[in-house]
């Protein structure tokens, strides 16, 4: 999102604010998640426990299930001035 805004100054001669924002409502962003799965010698997946096998067909296809391994940047804000002649 931006916003600017014009000042006159007389003249012909102006100033410029502006005002940039990257992710104005900081909203979580996560880039990649662990999709590490253990299994048994046998290939079945395994649970947290390391011990209860897993059916297969219930593994969650969601990644907002996994825990996400890093994420992009969160809010950001910039500011800056012209002066137009």
């Amino acid at each position: 999102m931006r916003y600017s805004r014009f000042f006159p100054l007389g003249h012909g001669r102006r100033l410029e604010v502006q005002g940039e924002f990257k992710n104005v409502f900081n909203i979580a962003q996560p880039s990649g998640v662990s999709n590490t799965l253990t299994v048994d010698t046998a290939g079945y997946p395994l649970a947290a426990d390391g011990v209860t096998r897993l059916d297969p067909h219930a593994i969650s296809l969601n990644g907002s299930d996994y825990a996400p391994t890093g994420g992009l940047e969160q809010r950001k804000f910039q500011l800056g001035f012209k002066f137009h002649f």
